[in-house]
């Protein structure tokens, strides 16, 4: 399934990005609706009160709010990302043993060089460095 976003003109369905389709596919339209009030409901005092308070201490940037706008997106793009079963990385241990290695190798009373920190630290990050890479390429990103 492909979501993607569009705008309803003069009774016509327009996609923002181009669609490759095959002629009498079925599709899913969903209309969003465009929340004026922040999507925030409003019937509790204490709820009032602290959107009393926002109110009066707002700024007014000339800033829109487009955090509403990125979640649909993001939303949007993950469930239009198939799976991808190569990407999965199959436990090796169990919850309950990797707690037991924790346990059994606590740090207790053990001192470790800055610069053997800094070093493993380095290696860490770079382990993540690695698997963000492979997900970038993976999903697109690349």
């Amino acid at each position: 399934m492909l979501s993607i976003r569009g705008r309803f003109e003069k009774g016509i369905i327009r996609p923002d990005q181009f669609v490759q389709g095959r002629e009498g596919q079925t599709v899913i339209i969903t209309f969003v609706e465009e929340v004026e009030s922040r999507g925030v409901e409003q019937n509790t005092d204490d709820w009032a009160v602290l959107m009393r308070l926002v109110q009066q201490n707002a700024v007014e940037t000339g800033i829109a709010d487009l955090a509403h706008q990125h979640d649909q997106e993001v939303v949007a793009r993950i469930q239009a990302t198939p799976p991808n079963p190569a990407a999965i990385v199959l436990p090796t241990q169990t919850i309950a043993e990797v707690e037991a290695v924790w346990q059994a190798n606590a740090a207790g009373g053990i001192d470790i060089a800055p610069e053997e920190w800094d070093r493993l630290w380095a290696e860490f990050e770079q382990e993540l460095k690695t698997y963000d890479r492979a997900d970038d390429i993976a999903e697109g990103r690349s």
